[in-house]
């Protein structure tokens, strides 16, 4: 059955080469039960792992069954053991996490099992063996004789031809020890039955033949080689349908390490779970970050997020013909929008205390505004107070006294001063300030549209070098004159003659009358008063719609596109890419990409060592057959699911922290369906790895090193 011929066994450790076995040959049978004794150290467990194929040796060759085992690769090795060898170790090797009937079954659903099958056959071993009423007990609670009776019914599930046991007593008092002896007689028939022992006599009427080994070398083998009729079967090393492990079952056993290890899996997720949300958070903070550079960007450029907004322009700077557009109901203006060119202030009383903020204006109310108090207006001097939620935070004590009141509303130099009634206000956080929504019949003064951007401003005085003079704007109503104090001096003799043209990109326009202020300062300014009118050009050269949603946006600039015209939504511009905002945005994204790198370091360093915990239940898989890729499978699994679950609980974390702490508040907008793939996506790729490199580390040692403890840590 078994052959050895001159197989040698070294070890070695920090240079040193020591000799387990020199040249060992002898021969193996069925039927037989061979006891294989010495002193400590002498290479007896040795022998008996070699040949039973959790332990490797250098020269020479083992036949098993009449063929070569020198060219096994692992795979090749975990298949003999799971066809052929069943084992019953001194240390019981039993999984302390698992029932005796977990224990049993094992190996039955390693070898194509169902779960069915498996429990039925475990529990006639475990009635065989003598543990009926010790069926749901874990191993942990289990007499040294009782792990040993599990052990001896988990080797039988395998039904394999040959049995080893490693100093099977060594851990027993005399009479349990005979129990197991007896034990093992009983199920030996039709097997090879191989027994490290350092007690000849404990064994001796059960044995058929003895080997007696010293310093790797066998000095004495006695008894005679029991004579098999039958022909020896092939070896068997190519797993069919029937006895391969099923994917349910990898994933079954998985789940059961979880449910089985409580106080591993706690910890393990806790660590999972302080990754998980470090990551979530630093990255929806980023996201929220960088969208607040984007608005700024936004604002400094007089685009208000409104973000169901989309600007039309003509790609020749031509002026724009609406009938040309489809635009069915969306809501439109010509030009600018009034949020875009109008700055007003806000004048209220609390307990007779007068109180001012300056706010936007518009007529157009925001997608999604939540209304907290009163409604929208519909009378002409109605109006309705739509705030950012970090504003209303701030004046969250004052502005229930609003509704249905009137307050004051101007511009700033109060040259417009209106009265309205206040209907109702409500929150918005798409927006970067206050508003007040005015009734669409309401005219707002003119005034407000002197905020349209001048490129050029040329002055003209007689035969005065316009070159040397600039005018430029200065607050919502005048122009302020800079240049040389020889040229200004002429300017103020020659006011009468004065004369300005202005251009925006689509016009140029002479002023037709002049009011100018003569003021002669340290400053040396010049202003001059415009009117309204003077800003006002011929045709519509920008057209501002309203989509009827965020997403929307994109239907109302194809329905531009198609009709020839571009388009602009402030919801998704560019930024400034040189500004100080989107350096420090980047700069928050890499030490965030460098803290979570960190963090990374940390969770391999403690998962590791918890997994390290857990070799030993590994090992006894791997000692039972479990095949390489089977293992990765059981590994990967595991911490997978414990990956997996970290990432949504610290997603369940963030939003029920929401509920008391405003900072999470405002990160549950920027959680959208993507972020939330490509986040457990990351998670699962993290603990993917994390699995991969636990399980480079198992396989890296043989199953009898592993299973011994004598394993190097070096993560």
């Amino acid at each position: 059955m078994i052959e050895l011929k001159n197989v040698s066994k070294y070890y070695h450790n920090n240079g040193v080469v020591t000799i387990g076995l020199k040249n060992v040959s002898l021969s193996l049978e069925k039927n037989e039960i061979v006891a294989i004794t010495g002193e400590s150290g002498s290479g007896k467990s040795t022998l008996l792992n070699v040949i039973c194929g959790v332990d490797t040796y250098e020269d020479g060759e083992i036949l098993f069954n009449g063929e070569e085992t020198s060219y096994f690769n692992q795979n090749d090795m975990d298949l003999f053991r799971k066809n052929h060898v069943s084992f019953i170790y001194q240390q019981y090797n039993i999984i302390d996490s698992y029932t005796v009937l977990e224990n049993v079954m094992l190996p039955l659903l390693i070898n194509g099992y169902s779960k069915a099958e498996a429990k039925k056959r475990a529990l006639e071993l475990i009635e065989e063996v003598g543990l009926k009423g010790r069926i749901h007990n874990k191993g942990i609670r289990l007499s040294g004789g009782e792990k040993q009776r599990c052990v001896i019914a988990r080797a039988l599930a395998t039904d394999a031809e040959i049995l080893a046991c490693d100093e099977p007593t060594g851990n027993l008092d005399s009479v349990t020890g005979a129990e197991i002896i007896e034990l093992i007689k009983k199920v030996a028939k039709d097997k090879l039955v191989l027994i490290v022992t350092h007690n000849i006599a404990q064994v001796e009427d059960i044995i058929t033949r003895k080997i007696l080994i010293s310093d790797g070398e066998i000095l004495e083998d006695s008894g005679v080689s029991m004579p098999v009729d039958e022909i020896n079967p092939d070896i068997k090393l190519i797993e069919d349908e029937n006895t391969a492990i099923k994917k349910k079952t990898l994933y079954g056993i998985s789940m059961r390490n979880i449910k089985n290890t409580p106080k591993k899996t706690f910890f393990t997720t806790l660590v999972f779970l302080a990754f998980a949300f470090v990551v979530l958070l630093a990255y929806l903070s980023c996201l929220m970050i960088s969208n607040n550079v984007e608005r700024t960007s936004i604002s400094t450029d007089s685009y208000y997020n409104v973000d169901e907004k989309v600007y039309a322009f003509s790609k020749d700077d031509s002026s724009i013909d609406i009938s040309s557009i489809e635009l069915g109901n969306y809501e439109y203006y010509k030009n600018f929008t009034l949020e875009d060119n109008a700055n007003a202030v806000f004048y209220y009383s609390v307990n007779e205390t007068n109180k001012t903020t300056t706010v936007g204006l518009s007529y157009h109310m925001p997608v999604g505004v939540n209304i907290e108090d009163g409604s929208v207006g519909t009378g002409i001097n109605d109006a309705f107070v739509v705030m950012p939620e970090y504003y209303y935070s701030e004046l969250v004590s004052y502005i229930p006294y609003l509704v249905n009141t009137s307050v004051k509303v101007s511009d700033d130099m109060n040259a417009w001063n209106d009265t309205f009634n206040i209907t109702g206000y409500g929150i918005y956080e798409n927006i970067s300030r206050p508003y007040v929504i005015l009734n669409k019949s309401y005219a707002v003064p003119n005034f407000v549209y002197l905020y349209q951007n001048l490129d050029d401003i040329q002055v003209s005085i007689d035969d005065l070098d316009a070159n040397y003079i600039e005018l430029v704007p200065n607050g919502k109503t005048k122009v302020t004159y800079y240049g040389p104090t020889d040229k200004y001096s002429s300017l103020a003799t020659n006011a009468s003659s004065l004369s300005i043209t202005y251009k925006n990109k689509y016009n140029t326009k002479a002023l037709t009358s002049v009011d100018y202020v003569y003021s002669y300062n340290d400053t040396e300014q010049l202003n001059i008063s415009l009117s309204a009118e003077d800003f006002e050009f011929d045709g519509v050269y920008e057209l501002t719609i309203y989509a009827k949603s965020i997403s929307d946006t994109d239907n109302v600039k194809k329905i531009l596109a198609d009709a020839g015209y571009g388009a602009i939504a402030p919801n998704n511009m560019s930024v400034n890419k040189m500004s100080y905002t989107f350096v420090l945005s980047v700069f928050l994204i890499v030490i965030s990409t460098i803290g979570c790198l960190i963090l990374v370091l940390v969770v391999y360093a403690i998962t590791g060592r918890v997994y390290a915990s857990r070799d030993k239940d590994y090992t006894i898989m791997r000692s039972l057959g479990i095949l390489k890729k089977n293992m990765k499978h059981i590994v990967d699994y595991e911490v997978m699911f414990l990956g997996l679950l970290s990432a949504a609980l610290s997603v369940a974390l963030m939003y029920g922290l929401s509920f008391f702490v405003k900072y999470f508040k405002d990160l549950i907008p920027y959680n959208n369906v993507w972020f939330m793939i490509a986040y457990f996506l990351a998670m699962a790729i993290f603990s993917f790895l994390i699995a991969r490199r636990f399980n480079r580390r198992l396989f890296k040692f043989s199953v009898s090193t592993s299973i011994k403890g004598d394993v190097v840590r070096n993560d």
